[in-house]
């Protein structure tokens, strides 16, 4: 319902999801909205974290999230009434899951304003091109609704499906071949600076050995992880939710 200034952090939630938004009903005037949220420092178990139309200036940082199967942080954009969200920053969660579907995630239709940076994907199985399964799939001809991408690392898949065609990440308003971009293509896109697809291990929530353990660099309003480890105020930092 209509809110401002909330702080969900801390918490363990297993089969139930964390919501924000307006959930518009019982005649929940179209004005009503909920704004300046900030999600951190959660962890999410077999389910996910939603954002529904109407939601300004939210804030999703540094939460595990792990679920085998579906997706995992879900942007609703705009409902049939004209609820629009805006403002939504999604920086350093590790998401973690056995299944060979999902999505990290998921972008339903329009939003105003979209920062994606520095976040990390372990799905060792994961298989794409069937099933909506994409680390990041955008149900929009292009990534309009995106201020910035960088620094993210998704899971390189186990499994290309011939529908994929060698792509990963999916923008396209409905499911076709044509959707699926390859890792190239991703980063050639205009609001991407460099993504990376890798197969990431993991001690604990911690990237070993990989891309993720020096992928990123310090962003505004990220200023330790998970566990309150102070992030570097220069050089590199570690994708996800814990600073190696």
């Amino acid at each position: 319902h209509e809110g401002s200034w909330a702080w969900v952090s801390g918490n363990t939630v297993n089969s139930g999801d964390i919501r924000v938004g307006p959930l518009g009903l019982w005649g929940e005037p179209v004005s009503l909205g909920t704004s300046s949220v900030v999600i951190e420092g959660n962890y999410v178990l077999n389910s996910d974290i939603t954002v529904y139309p109407g939601s300004h200036d939210i804030s999703i940082r540094n939460n595990i999230i792990s679920r085998n199967g579906g997706n995992m942080i879900d942007l609703m954009g705009q409902d049939g009434l004209g609820r629009q969200s805006s403002d939504i920053r999604i920086l350093n969660n590790t998401e973690i899951s056995t299944g060979l579907t999902g999505e990290f995630l998921k972008v339903e239709n329009h939003v105003a304003g979209i920062l994606l940076e520095n976040n990390l994907l372990i799905q060792p199985n994961l298989a794409v091109g069937g099933y909506t399964t994409a680390p990041v799939y955008v149900n929009e001809s292009n990534l309009s609704s995106f201020t910035y991408i960088n620094g993210n690392v998704w899971q390189q898949p186990r499994t290309f499906y011939q529908y994929a065609r060698g792509g990963i990440n999916f923008v396209a308003p409905s499911y076709s071949i044509n959707g699926y971009l390859t890792p190239s293509a991703w980063n050639n896109e205009s609001v991407v600076g460099t993504d990376f697809f890798s197969n990431t291990v993991l001690s604990g929530y911690t990237p070993t050995a990989s891309v993720a353990l020096t992928a990123d660099v310090p962003i505004t309003g990220v200023f330790a992880d998970i566990n309150g480890k102070a992030r570097p105020t220069s050089g590199s930092w570690s994708a996800g939710a814990v600073q190696h």
